[in-house]
């Protein structure tokens, strides 16, 4: 099961990280030459090739044609770094390389700088393709400042987040792999960004954090999914790291962890509340005592004296309870002679399991006793390899847990795998490759081997003899399976061309059985001492062919530009549009294709199969009110500005793919300027009538409005703590307004009323999909409406009877068709609201709630049952739950939670599938739906939302019968419009 996302918890770097401060950073090494006669700039943007998007914590370094070097530093989250750099008065010129950067990630080449004088500045931009499969990962701590005095929970990272932004430049720190005790001493902004100590590059595995100096007050990290910031922007989980002496322990996975080290002066950590007249509960202490006994021993009544002295170090011990409590240490040798100690401290009553990181070792025997040495019961499960036992009344208990080693056959680690890469002609003759294009090498081709133990060689190709083939050697291997990956992707698509993988054995022309998965991975068979050659062609398809992405982006209101604005003012100052754009695509001599944006991710299409042509490309945003700017070329190279308002675009097939950027900048020159504001309030359950006066005192904060003029002018706001938010500077057209309830509202029903000029002003629902209304702005109006939520009119729990929760992650995987996404690897958590219904199983109506920015919504309050989940706002194209029915409805069983993964693909979605199963009965992995699954998950044919409308529609009638006088009186001050 993956981590869940802690709330609204968010990275305090991303309250740190000043651009301006980076911009102006001197040299963080050498010394300018005396001779220096002025300051150039140089400016750099890298660009995420996978995604698209910005590549944040990558590293560069700039070196002058002199040798003097300027950084290493790290990009912010803009993708974007700046060095000052001094020049002579003929000018200098400089080399800038990547010189870290994202963990798997392959740095992409260095570039040069013409001469630059006194006052210039040069912009850079790279692209850099990560490789989320190599399993490093990278560790990230930050040296955080309180106030003196300063005050925080043990478990809430909020307050702490909150509380504490000043940071501690020039804190040390010290990160340990415990299984071979290799340190790291990363410190504080040593790469430019305040606060930060970064190591990229770590293999998985556990590792012990502490801060040099001064043990922190606190410190919390935060878990992302990859250890590439694009891929995985929000952290899934966000836990309290409990310190030993200043030294905490953590596990990383091929991920990657941001700790925060906060250190307050004078300051504590707020003890657990207790009630008044109630005793603390007793606390008890458990000790692991791990041991080794020579191998081959049988267990005997000596062994205390036998093995109790012979302690192992290094070993991480996890401890949990049915309490609530969880931890990990790593044994320690505080006496030698002794055993390997793992020391708990203050536990509540509970059962506790106790497990421990034993890969190469058995236990033999396990046995606990209290301090008066009396036996206290325990069980030891030999398929899990867990100790269970229960502590209660503040006992101190000492397990003594015994092992041997596993013994391990010596293993002759002499063969090796030798891998040529190879890139043929267009359709080249499959039978006659060797003759055909044996000399046709190329290098630089990042090359994977894997064994059943892990990563066993990875590196790039080289050609060191042309004509030849790219080589790269892996010696020393043991015997056995062997996987190999060739990534050629930054050359070649794999999906349209043929692969071919020839293996032989390296002393003789015997061939090699080879099995090839994917057109990507090979597979063999190493016996020791064996040596084998391996040919990897790939041989493009003749009929070349490439894609063309476009990606549509939304500018502010009247922003300066025009035809020689750089495109980095651009992609800061806009950002991609959500809403549904037209791009055509005109072939000449052939028909256009017209596709529509987020179908190739948010404000993105893609057009595939392109042919050799010159085509023209236009946009359904009109002209009237909109400049377009448009910068296309090759992917992964300069993208130079290519037309306004519409472009034509000259393709060569034989390139990897082109993507141009779209970025429409509204202007305002109708001779209006309209206003639109929005009031949210939460009304008493049940309410039909009266709404001013029931609910005119309860506004909603939180709630996000979204405002959409003809699909294109794209708004939104979130609600203060009035409930209030504001449109300004609003230009005649049609206007969808979509109201997202904040994440956990529990609304069943809502009512709309708007006025202008003291008069009701017309508007439609349009809920359908979504909370929504459409009105008119003819110009020169200012319109204010009132948007009132109704929670449900009766209780959704049985009294007495424990309440559950649904819980919602939402996803977006972009670029791919669903049957190729991995969906642990390939989706990111969507950061943009998401509207969802839920529903009894009958259809009866209970709420509507929106996801968060980390794509998280929760129902709570929930009665053990069955229930209906909708997206209001989309279709989804793969789900997974903890539980469900065989009906697919989402389960709450036992007041429990039930966490629901939905994924939104970019080029295919489902919105109805079959269901087959009969659901999970208790806790446990959750279960996939979709159509190459088992399980299916089946969401109502029919919105329950719409079936909300129905109630709400009934509502109005009610309204229109029933209008009070308080309703009256309200409307003259709020303008409210009667109930229909």
């Amino acid at each position: 099961m993956r981590l869940v996302a802690f709330g609204q918890a968010r990275m305090l770097r991303l309250l740190i990280v000043l651009v301006a401060v980076l911009a102006t950073l001197p040299s963080l090494t050498n010394a300018p030459p005396a001779s220096a006669q002025g300051t150039a700039t140089i400016e750099i943007t890298n660009i995420d090739a996978g995604t698209g998007l910005p590549a944040p914590f990558t590293r560069f370094q700039v070196t002058s044609e002199s040798g003097v070097i300027y950084g290493p530093l790290e990009t912010d989250l803009n993708g974007y770094v700046a060095f000052a750099v001094d020049v002579d008065p003929q000018g200098s010129s400089f080399t800038v390389i990547e010189e870290t950067p994202p963990a798997c990630a392959t740095a992409p080449e260095p570039q040069t700088t013409d001469p630059l004088l006194a006052g210039e500045t040069v912009s850079l931009s790279f692209s850099t393709q990560d490789n989320p499969d190599c399993g490093l990962g990278a560790i990230a701590l930050y040296a955080m400042s309180c106030p003196d005095g300063f005050t925080g929970p043990a478990d809430d990272y909020g307050p702490w987040r909150d509380g504490c932004t000043g940071v501690d430049d020039g804190t040390g720190f010290t990160i340990t792999s415990i299984a071979t005790g290799q340190s790291w001493n990363p410190v504080a902004s040593m790469y430019g960004i305040p606060g930060r100590a970064p190591v990229v590059g770590l293999p998985a595995g556990d590792y012990t954090i502490q801060q040099d100096d001064n043990a922190a007050s606190s410190v919390f990290c935060l878990v992302y999914d990859t250890a590439n910031y694009p891929t995985s922007p929000e952290p899934s989980s966000v836990v309290p790291v409990s310190l030993s002496n200043g030294v905490g322990t953590l596990s990383l996975t091929g991920n990657r962890v941001s700790c925060d080290f906060f250190t307050a002066p004078g300051g504590t950590i707020q003890a657990e509340p207790t009630m008044e007249a109630v005793e603390p509960a007793a606390t008890s202490t458990l000790d692991i005592h791990i041991a080794e006994c020579p191998a081959g021993y049988v267990p005997a009544e000596t062994i205390y004296d036998d093995c109790h002295g012979n302690g192992v170090a290094g070993i991480p011990v996890q401890l949990s309870s049915t309490n609530g409590f969880s931890g990990t240490m790593a044994t320690s040798l505080p006496v030698l002679p002794g055993p390997g100690v793992a020391s708990f401290t203050g536990l509540a009553n509970g059962t506790y399991t106790a497990s421990a990181s034993l890969a190469d070792r058995s236990t033999i025997s396990a046995y606990c006793s209290d301090d008066a040495f009396v036996e206290v019961p325990s069980a030891f499960d030999d398929a899990t390899g867990t100790l269970a036992l229960d502590l209660t009344g503040g006992q101190v208990v000492t397990c003594d847990w015994y092992v041997t080693p596993i013994p391990v056959e010596p293993v002759a680690d002499d063969a090796s795998i030798e891998v040529h890469t190879l890139f043929c002609p267009p359709g080249s003759n499959l039978d006659a490759l060797h003759d055909t294009c044996h000399g046709d090498g190329i290098g630089g081709i990042a090359v994977q081997i894997r064994s059943e133990g892990g990563l066993a060689g990875e590196g790039q190709t080289v050609v060191p003899q042309v004509p030849g083939p790219g080589v790269i050697d892996f010696s020393d291997l043991a015997a056995g399976s062997y996987s190999i990956e060739a990534f050629y992707s930054p050359v070649a698509d794999l999906s349209s061309a043929a692969v071919v993988v020839y293996c032989s054995m390296a002393d003789s022309d015997e061939p090699v059985p080879v099995s090839l998965q994917d057109n990507a991975i090979a597979y063999v068979e190493l016996a020791a001492g064996m040596g084998i050659v391996c040919d990897w062609y790939v041989v493009p398809q003749l009929d070349a062919s490439t894609t063309l992405q476009v990606t549509s982006y939304q500018c502010a209101f009247n922003m300066v530009a025009d035809e020689t604005t750089p495109r980095n003012a651009f992609l800061n100052a806009c950002v991609p549009s959500t809403g549904t754009t037209q791009f055509t695509l005109t072939p000449v001599g052939a028909e256009s294709v017209t596709l529509t944006t987020g179908s190739a991710g948010v404000g993105t299409v893609l057009f595939e199969s392109l042919p050799s042509n010159t085509y023209g490309l236009v946009s359904s945003i009109p002209g009237d009110f909109n400049d377009a700017y448009v910068f296309c070329g090759v992917e992964g190279g300069e993208l130079p500005y290519a037309g306004h308002n519409s472009v034509q675009l000259a393709i060569d097939a034989n390139q990897p793919s082109y993507l141009c950027q779209w970025f429409n900048v509204p202007y305002n020159a109708s001779g209006y300027s309209d206003t639109l504001t929005v009031t949210n309030y939460l009304c008493p359950p049940g309410t039909t009538t009266n709404y001013a006066a029931r609910c005119g005192n309860a506004p909603l904060a939180g709630a996000t409005v979204l405002v959409d003029r003809n699909g294109w002018d794209e708004l939104d706001a979130l609600t203060d703590a009035q409930g209030f938010a504001a449109f300004e500077g609003l230009i005649p057209g049609t206007y969808t307004i979509t109201n997202l309830p904040p994440s956990g509202t529990n609304v069943a029903v809502y009512v709309v009323s708007c006025v202008a000029g003291g008069q009701a002003f017309a508007f439609a629902y349009q809920d359908q999909q979504s909370m929504s209304v459409v009105l008119e702005l003819p110009g020169g109006v200012d319109v204010d409406c009132a948007w009132y939520n109704i929670p449900p009119g009766s209780p959704t729990v049985t009294p007495g009877q424990n309440s559950g929760s649904i819980t919602v992650h939402k996803f977006l995987c972009q670029g791919k068709s669903i049957s190729q996404y991995n969906w642990e690897t390939d989706c990111v958590a969507e950061s943009a609201p998401v509207g969802f219904s839920l529903a009894t199983a009958s259809g009866a109506p209970i709420a509507v709630g929106s996801t968060n920015a980390s794509g998280v919504l929760t129902f709570t309050h929930l009665a053990n049952g069955a229930y209906n989940l909708d997206e209001t706002t989309g279709d989804w194209c793969h789900a997974e739950a903890d539980r469900v029915d065989s009906a697919g409805n989402v389960l709450v069983q036992s007041g429990g939670e039930n966490h629901v993964y939905i994924y939104n693909c970019s080029l295919q979605s489902v919105d109805n599938l079959p269901s087959t199963g009969t659901g999970q009965t208790g806790v446990a992995s959750r279960v996939p739906f979709d159509d190459d699954k088992a399980w299916q998950l089946l969401f109502a044919a029919i919105a329950t939302l719409g079936i909300a409308l129905v109630v709400r529609h009934g509502l109005h009638q009610a309204a229109v019968q029933h209008r009070e006088a308080t309703d009256d009186a309200a409307r003259s001050r709020r303008g409210d419009e009667p109930a229909r």
